[in-house]
């Protein structure tokens, strides 16, 4: 309550200083700050190729239009360079850097098998890949490693659904052995086979250190690190004992999608959602996740995607959206919030409030739009990105005319048609990006260089500024361009 009261407060003074930030934006302090001098942290920025900045919110990538090899994809992973990682039935793995897609798969490359069911990525960035029928199969950018029945000596270790890796690096794998930890040196079967047999096939860790695992056909099972407990139709209140996924949200709650609805865990009682008593479209629920802004997003077989704020549910499907297929296995989110999901005619890309930078190969020479997106998250605490679009030389720019725009937290400087001037022939202008407090005063400056025509990325932390509503300005040449961003701490 605390947190939405303050979080109004912000609007409302927003509102209240709107008026006298419009003036001091037109004749800021042009005093440059740089980044050593700042004492902020800043990280570098990060460029994209321009792409496909659909103006509708939905993005289908399959063989026709991507280097995806077939269309069922099973399963979906994010690096921290936001490169994304796809495992596509007996196709192998597939990763896409927003440019290029390159195809991993036994014919052209040391992975154990082309059924890819679940990835992981571990602080190193290599790749860990959980396949039904060649077992654990790891990539560090050169070499193929692989781990299964013949070299760890856990039987049935080469039938796999899931893997997930701790902040200590451990990796904890679910399918036919059920539970398996792996530390790096030791493989240890966890599962009591003399007292209750499951296949894993999803995991999830919680605060103090339980393991959660979603079994094909026996509900939920709990480790502690010693003992086993477990939930299902004989001695809980799951709905189903045919579970897809499972998460623990930040209240620890364990979310468990079912073959016969949703079910929440507070640790002592079960609360089932299903058709009679919820928004969700049909009862098979195959997986979870959760937005920054704590909303949870389901996928359903047969359904579409459904949101839920913890009041109201939304549901996208085909009849009402741009949803391609109904049929959804994975739900990822990236930086941007776009939601990325896996299913049954290839990888959907989509973002309630719109698009924001999915790239595709088109050239940069393409780019006819200046562009500056709003900040994700927002509000923010204490990181958050930008994302901005140079547009070639020919580009006319935005206007001169201010404009504010609250339902999107959107604010404008500037109309003309005159066109930009490049004093490089690649079309590079200099550009500037900076951040501005509600009484206009210019506090950091996040760009100041020139750059050529294509989309870019920086990251902006306020660790050290005070909690509130703040500006940053985008000025490329004679295009400039102003929106609203919330710090709440």
């Amino acid at each position: 309550m605390k947190t939405l009261l303050t979080f109004l407060l912000f609007l409302v003074a927003f509102e209240f200083v709107e008026a006298q930030t419009n003036e001091r934006l037109k004749n800021v302090n042009k005093k440059e700050i740089s980044f050593v001098e700042s004492g902020n942290k800043w990280t570098s920025v990060k460029k994209f190729a321009a792409g496909k900045l659909d103006s509708s919110n939905w993005i289908l990538y399959d063989p026709s239009n991507s280097g995806l090899p077939g269309t069922h994809v099973y399963a979906l992973a994010i690096d921290e360079s936001g490169n994304k990682w796809f495992g596509v039935y007996n196709e192998g793995l597939v990763k896409f850097d927003g440019t290029n897609w390159t195809v991993y798969n036994t014919a052209n490359s040391g992975i154990s098998d082309n059924d890819i069911y679940s990835i992981a990525i571990d602080e190193n960035g290599y790749i860990w890949a959980a396949t039904y029928g060649g077992g654990l199969a790891m990539f560090n950018g050169t070499e193929w490693f692989s781990y299964g029945d013949a070299n760890t000596g856990i039987f049935q270790l080469d039938y796999l659904y899931k893997i997930i890796i701790d902040e200590s690096g451990n990796k904890w794998i679910g399918g036919y052995p059920g539970l398996v930890k792996y530390d790096g040196i030791d493989f240890t079967e966890l599962t009591e086979d003399s007292v209750y047999y499951f296949t894993g096939y999803d995991i999830a860790l919680d605060s103090i250190g339980n393991i959660w695992v979603a079994t094909t056909a026996g509900g939920v099972a709990k480790y502690n690190g010693e003992n086993w407990t477990y939930y299902n139709t004989t001695n809980s209140g799951i709905p189903h004992n045919m579970t897809y996924a499972i998460l623990v949200d930040d209240s620890g709650y364990v979310w468990v999608a079912t073959h016969s609805g949703l079910a929440k865990f507070n640790g002592t009682d079960w609360t089932i959602y299903g058709q009679d008593n919820s928004g969700l479209p049909v009862s098979s629920v195959t997986s979870i996740i959760i937005d920054n802004y704590g909303n949870k997003w389901f996928g359903t077989w047969g359904g579409g995607l459904v949101k839920f704020d913890g009041e109201n549910w939304t549901v996208y499907n085909a009849s009402n959206s741009g949803l391609p297929s109904e049929n959804i296995r994975k739900i990822r989110t990236d930086e941007y919030g776009n939601k990325w999901l896996a299913t049954d005619v290839g990888v959907i890309v989509f973002n309630e409030n719109g698009l924001n930078a999915v790239d595709d190969e088109s050239d940069n020479s393409a780019v006819s739009e200046f562009t500056l997106f709003q900040n994700y998250p927002n509000p923010f605490n204490p990181t958050t990105t930008i994302t901005y679009v140079i547009a070639r030389s020919e580009a006319t720019r935005q206007s001169t005319e201010f404009s504010a725009n609250t339902n999107n937290s959107t604010v404008r400087l500037g109309r003309s048609h005159a066109p930009l001037r490049s004093a490089r022939n690649d079309g590079a202008v200099q550009v500037s990006l900076k951040i501005y407090d509600a009484l206009g005063r210019e506090v950091a400056t996040l760009v100041n260089a020139k750059q050529s025509p294509g989309k870019y990325s920086v990251q902006f932390d306020a660790a050290e500024l005070p909690s509130g509503v703040y500006f940053y300005t985008l000025r490329a040449g004679n295009f400039v361009q102003t929106r609203k961003m919330i710090l709440m701490k």
